[in-house]
């Protein structure tokens, strides 16, 4: 098969009581080294709340060498409560000023970034496909090459992440 349409499985295991299935895949310069799904709605993976706790636990640290968690709600709706490490960036322009002007990816670190919004229905979706049209203009001469091929959309958004885990996930961190 193609490196374009290789699927590999892996299992992977970091507390004896949790067993991960990871899905790597690699097509067209993209890759999803996390548990993950597509959408109906556009061509970027959705990654479940499950996924995104684990990752904050850093279950899947050998996978990257940067995490970035891009909330792309309002200002108002981050200070009154985020996901931890993650920044507000809500605009087009600074998403770009942040990633594409100087894409953090031409360094050869491998960089994951989870988008989300309070649902992850329509400003984070909207922002990652932004993200992913732009690297690929960025590196057409280079196809199918991407500064960032590790992208993903957190599953419901904000809202879906408190409701599975909040309480009881910020109390973990304060301990």
């Amino acid at each position: 098969s193609s490196p374009q349409s290789r699927r590999l499985k892996r299992s992977m295991s970091d507390s004896p009581a949790r067993e991960l299935a990871v899905q790597e895949s690699i097509v067209g310069g993209e890759v999803h080294h996390l548990p993950c799904h597509s959408s109906t709605k556009d061509a970027i993976k959705r990654i479940t709340p499950q996924t995104m706790a684990a990752l904050l636990d850093g279950q899947f640290r050998e996978y990257y060498d940067d995490l970035l968690i891009i909330d792309c709600r309002y200002p108002y709706e981050f200070a009154g409560g985020h996901i931890p490490g993650a920044v507000n960036v809500n605009t087009p322009d600074a998403v770009d000023r942040m990633l594409l002007n100087e894409p953090l990816g031409r360094s050869g670190r491998h960089i994951c970034i989870v988008f989300h919004c309070e649902f992850s229905s329509q400003r984070a979706p909207r922002m990652a496909l932004h993200v992913r049209n732009f690297d690929r203009l960025l590196n057409s001469e280079r196809y199918p090459a991407l500064f960032y091929p590790e992208m993903y959309i957190l599953e419901g958004g904000y809202k879906a992440f408190w409701e599975s885990f909040g309480v009881s996930f910020m109390q973990s961190l304060s301990d």
